[in-house]
């Protein structure tokens, strides 16, 4: 008697402490967190009426006794499994959105000031009274940030350039005696000196961390559209480190009409830089200077406001897809990918695993709208990836699929925001309309390009009037309007994405 008291007022504060830790993650709606209470004091109920003895038991000798307790154990251990069980998806889930927008996950702006080794500094006071060299930055206020930090250290000469190419070699030469600049331009010093990693060393340093706007934190995911730039990164290791954006994706998503618009930008695209006045290069290359930089690159070429910015790398990919037991594409060929010729793409409908999904994405080479096609089975990969976590299999894959991204996905929406999507998203179990869109270009090749200047490579050379269009779309969508992509942006001869 007094142990199953006690089995029962345990259980009921198991129930009360999980309860309560579910509705503190915010995950689930209200309506499911009535029902799951309704359920967890039923459990305890129905366990403790299962270990209550009848009339005849009482009557049973003690050997009886001993054969039924171990036979109600393993109801006990049913009960206390499914309460542990219960509690490990939920903190799991609440972990993993949690380490998606922690801040050490933000990007860090670090400024350095660069010197020769050979020319014997070994700290930064080394420098005082010394010319030190600048090119200023796009993001103007964390380089004042950084020279009025280095300015309480020492005192120097600041010398500006324009050119990024005369100031390293004003370096090299000894005309200045250290370079001020944003770590991300190590690139271009490495294009200009190959041997700029054995010949230079930082002497000083000052972090700066990217924080969404309070404009963008406002943002209630529930009923405001929103906008994302979705940046698929060409790295196999830590998200974090610096690398190209293969796949340049806006979302532009209307929660109140469950409508999403993926508006691609192909990776070759030949863009002024936000970085540098008059810089030119592909869009794939702007990531190399850092993501804030695509960013913003986007933003001035397509004249519209991008709120969150979603950075993911290959590895994801291949992970989150073999989470959900695979994915259902289209393809309108065969083809063998140049990216994985272990990998054989079939002509239609097909199943495809995270190896076979990432080869479909990257593939250019078997289209005759190369960089663009290429951007349109990125969008037919994501679509299906949708799809597939609208259904039941975000339940039945859940702990796969919250390991597949962490570590190798990377945001600057904040917890709230995304508990209050997956909150919303579960209340109402809506169906979304995805529309696509693909900014076309023609291909060219030229000489001029910011990281190789005097080799002539192929560049796709942006149609204005499909920037204009594209743009227009994202507007109305920001204006409360639920839109229609027209065929001639969505490569619908090509493509069967339905």
């Amino acid at each position: 008697m007094l142990k199953r008291r006690s089995f029962t007022i345990l259980q009921m504060i198991a129930s009360a402490i999980f309860s309560i830790f579910v509705i503190k993650t915010g995950l689930l709606p209200v309506k499911y967190i009535i029902l799951l209470i309704l359920i967890l004091i039923a459990l305890v109920f129905l366990l403790t009426a299962m270990m209550k003895p009848n009339k005849r038991k009482k009557r049973e000798g003690r050997h009886a006794r001993k054969v039924r307790q171990k036979k109600t154990g393993p109801r006990q251990a049913i009960g206390r499994l499914l309460s542990l069980a219960a509690c490990f998806y939920v903190k799991k889930g609440s972990q993993t959105l949690a380490t998606l927008t922690s801040t050490e996950n933000t990007i860090i702006t670090r400024y350095c000031v660069y010197t020769l080794k050979n020319k014997g500094y070994d700290s930064i006071s080394d420098l005082s009274n010394k010319t030190i060299a600048n090119a200023g930055s796009f993001d103007e206020d964390d380089f004042n940030t950084a020279n009025q930090a280095l300015k309480k250290k020492i005192s120097y000469t600041a010398k500006a350039y324009t050119s990024y190419r005369q100031m390293v070699d004003d370096l090299y030469s000894g005309r200045v005696a250290g370079i001020l600049m944003n770590s991300y331009y190590i690139t271009l010093m490495q294009k200009y000196h190959s041997s700029w990693d054995n010949d230079v060393s930082t002497l000083w340093y000052k972090d700066m961390h990217e924080t969404a706007s309070a404009t963008s934190l406002a943002k209630d995911f529930t009923k405001d559209t929103f906008t994302i730039y979705l940046s698929g990164v060409d790295s196999r290791s830590t998200v974090t480190k610096t690398s190209r954006s293969d796949s340049n994706i806006i979302l532009t998503v209307n929660p109140s009409k469950h409508q999403i618009l993926m508006t691609s930008i192909p990776r070759d695209y030949y863009v002024n830089f936000a970085m540098a006045t008059g810089a030119k290069d592909k869009l794939t290359h702007a990531a190399l200077f850092g993501t804030i930089n695509s960013l913003k690159t986007i933003e001035n070429f397509m004249n519209i406001d991008i709120d969150f910015y979603c950075r993911v790398n290959f590895q994801a990919l291949v992970k989150i897809v073999d989470a959900v037991d695979g994915i259902k594409v289209y393809s309108d060929k065969a083809f063998i990918p140049w990216t994985n010729k272990k990998v054989r793409i079939k002509k239609g409908w097909q199943t495809m695993d995270g190896e076979t999904a990432l080869a479909f994405a990257r593939e250019r080479h078997a289209y005759s709208q190369g960089d663009r096609h290429r951007a349109a089975n990125q969008q037919a990969v994501l679509k299906a990836l949708f799809n597939n976590l609208e259904s039941s299999k975000i339940l039945t894959n859940y702990s796969k699929i919250m390991d597949s991204i962490t570590g190798l996905f990377q945001t600057d929406i904040s917890t709230s925001q995304l508990t209050d999507l997956i909150n919303e998203q579960l209340s109402s179990g809506a169906s979304w309309d995805i529309q696509s869109s693909v900014l076309k270009g023609n291909s060219e090749k030229r000489l001029g390009g910011l990281l190789l200047p005097h080799t002539a490579i192929y560049y796709m050379i942006p149609d204005q009037n499909s920037i204009s269009k594209n743009a227009q779309y994202i507007k109305n969508m920001l204006a409360g309007e639920k839109i229609t992509v027209d065929s001639d942006s969505t490569l619908a001869s090509e493509t069967n994405n339905n």
